[in-house]
């Protein structure tokens, strides 16, 4: 069947249709599967291997670095002492057992400047100063639940941060956080 183009006239037939390959398909043809299974799994443990990490510190005290406040009861934190591909691993903490204004409440800039006195690490910490977070769990937004105290020096004095934001009235106690 002839068709016309602007100067030109073509001629397509059937047999032309059938051997045509599809796009895309070519490119399966001439790559061994084993590459594209190798390309599969290395996608995914980039994609979800840090959540195999991140799973270890459940059950444990572990050392953190402070990065930055989310609001009165929620900060993100490093763990030095778990990496991935030599990169420390973020991730988002909440403290247990308390509760402070979200963002449209009142005194949510308080309470979320109270906590960033006590933990942050640019409000002058002394060398041997450490966050240290006992993690419970993790909550239903993926965040880890935990108990946070600052540490000075290796036994000198340990400051309880949920019960210091209490006492200051940042934010109260909330039984339903326990766990």
């Amino acid at each position: 069947m002839p068709v016309t183009h602007a100067s030109r006239t073509t001629t397509t037939s059937t047999k032309d249709f059938k051997n045509r390959i599809p796009l895309g398909s070519s490119f399966f043809k001439k790559v061994n599967p084993k590459y594209v299974l190798a390309l599969i799994v290395l996608v995914w443990s980039c994609a979800y291997g840090v959540e195999w990490y991140r799973d270890q510190v459940v059950g444990q005290s572990i050392r953190v670095d402070v990065e930055s406040i989310v609001d009165g009861d929620t900060f993100v934190a490093t763990i030095p002492s778990i990496t991935y591909f030599h990169y420390p691993v973020r991730a988002r903490f909440r403290l247990r057992a308390i509760d402070a204004p979200e963002f449209d409440q009142p005194y949510a800039a308080q309470a979320t400047t109270e906590l960033h006195d006590l933990i942050h690490p640019k409000n002058g910490f002394a060398a041997d100063t450490e966050v240290i977070c006992r993690v419970w769990g993790k909550d239903p937004w993926g965040r880890y639940v935990a108990d946070v105290v600052i540490r000075q020096g290796l036994y000198s004095r340990v400051l309880n941060v949920q019960k210091e934001l209490v006492r200051r009235g940042a934010a109260w106690s909330f039984p339903r956080f326990q766990k």
